[in-house]
């Protein structure tokens, strides 16, 4: 008997240990091998089949992705997971998450100047995004694969915004962003260089002088074989910017000599002469945009009442109901702010036009202020989100990838008013009367067997 009793005990003493042993083997391997299975119909966990082709592409080479969130960032769990699935994908890619506020040096290395930026870093190239989707990392990677760079000139010779300064006035935060997609970004004179033929888009922003008939010219040539324009221009005092005035209304484009009053901006925060975009059209280059977009002291941009036929002008944006164009610029530096029916244009009012040739190859986009690129501004709500959509739009980056949005089905039950009877029989009646006779059932079986 007691013989029997060591070797009970001994039994369990083994039966303990082998399943410590068998948990152990299972943390072991569990930690040193991952598997995962998505058992969702539509793969909605999984990253698309584009993804994956896209992460092939780089075969053995080393992907670092650092992503930019303070610890108690909102959307930080979110990216950690997003990114993990690229990890998981491909064994080469490894993971940074920065503090910007607790490392303030990786954050001036790699120029980052906002939460919520995401860069990765492959075979000696670099390329970043703002936005925390698939689409979003995937098109970076994209871009990083691509040899053709895209080119972009800026033209200066008006006192335009400088692209280097750092101050609030500058530019410099625009062309970190330009040059983070991997945007090639160079300056030129119209008059000194004219427009190199390999020029995938041309901007100028916030000309403070009028340009000329030669000027005007060149941006005609360069439209005409296909170009992609974007302009930014400023409200002006009457009289001045006649010539760029008269050259966009011959492209079907209207420059108001006004500035928009939006008391809306005023409701959050802002100056009544800041105006807020919040209606969009419903246009290709806007595609799921829905963020405000503030630009401080801007003018009306309207599609004129006389379009060339060979043309089509799309307003793109406008202001709430409760702005309006104002005319008279003395009252409004005098402190003045009143509309006047009939004098004023009331709103909303059209402030971004796109011009866009028939056969779809020339395009040109007005916007009618430039301050809300600067550094101060273009951290603001959605301005940088808008140009930077606007900017790939235009560009028509064929290194791009569309991946479709995944989201699961809903599966709904309709029952009919027997059926809805039958259930709530069912729950009411039926569940607990089966617990309670097999409740009373095993009581009587062990009073009978005790």
């Amino acid at each position: 008997m007691k013989i029997r009793s060591i070797l009970s005990n001994l039994h369990a003493v083994l039966l303990l240990l082998l399943a410590f042993a068998i948990a152990a083997l299972v943390y072991l391997i569990a930690s040193h091998y991952e598997w995962r299975i998505d058992l969702t119909k539509e793969e909605v966990n999984s990253l698309s089949r584009e993804t994956k082709q896209i992460l092939s592409e780089f075969g053995k080479d080393p992907i670092e992705i650092h992503a930019f969130y303070p610890h108690d960032h909102p959307f930080r769990h979110h990216v950690e997971d997003l990114l993990e699935e690229y990890r998981y994908l491909d064994a080469n890619v490894k993971l940074f998450f920065h503090d910007p506020d607790r490392e303030p040096s990786v954050s001036r290395r790699l120029m980052i100047d906002n939460y919520g930026i995401i860069v990765i870093m492959a075979r000696g190239r670099e390329a970043r995004t703002e936005l925390a989707t698939e689409q979003a990392v995937t098109n970076a990677l994209a871009k990083i694969l691509s040899s053709n760079a895209k080119h972009i000139y800026y033209v200066t010779g008006h006192t335009e915004p400088n692209l280097k300064r750092e101050d609030g006035t500058g530019y410099r935060g625009l062309l970190t962003r330009l040059e983070g997609e991997r945007y090639q970004v160079h300056e030129i004179n119209l008059l000194q260089n004219g427009i190199p033929a390999g020029a995938d888009l041309v901007m100028m922003s916030g000309p403070h002088v009028d340009l000329t008939d030669e000027e005007l010219a060149v941006l005609t040539q360069y439209f005409n074989h296909g170009g992609k324009i974007i302009l930014a221009v400023d409200p002006v005092q009457p009289g001045e910017g006649t010539h760029l005035k008269k050259y966009l209304s011959g492209f079907g484009v209207d420059l108001g000599e006004d500035v928009i009053v939006d008391h809306l901006s005023k409701e959050v925060g802002a100056d009544y002469l800041v105006a807020m975009l919040t209606e969009f059209t419903h246009h290709p280059a806007l595609k799921n945009f829905q963020a405000a977009v503030f630009l401080p002291v801007a003018r009306s941009i309207r599609a004129a009442r006389e379009v060339p036929p060979d043309l089509v002008v799309t307003q793109l944006a406008t202001t709430s109901l409760g702005s309006w164009a104002e005319t008279d610029l003395a009252d409004l530096e005098n402190g003045e702010v009143n509309y006047d029916e009939g004098i004023d244009l009331p709103g909303p009012v059209s402030m971004i036009a796109m011009v866009e040739s028939k056969k779809g190859t020339q395009k040109m986009v007005v916007i009618g202020d430039s301050d809300f690129l600067s550094n101060a501004n273009i951290n603001l709500a959605g301005n940088r989100y808008f140009f930077m959509q606007l900017v790939s739009w235009l560009l028509e980056d064929s290194s791009l990838v569309n991946i479709k949005p995944k989201e699961a089905p809903q599966y709904l039950l309709f029952l009919t008013p027997a059926e809805e009877h039958i259930f709530m029989f069912s729950a009411l009646i039926v569940i607990p009367l089966t617990f309670i006779v097999a409740g009373t059932i095993v009581t009587m079986w062990r009073r009978r067997y005790q």
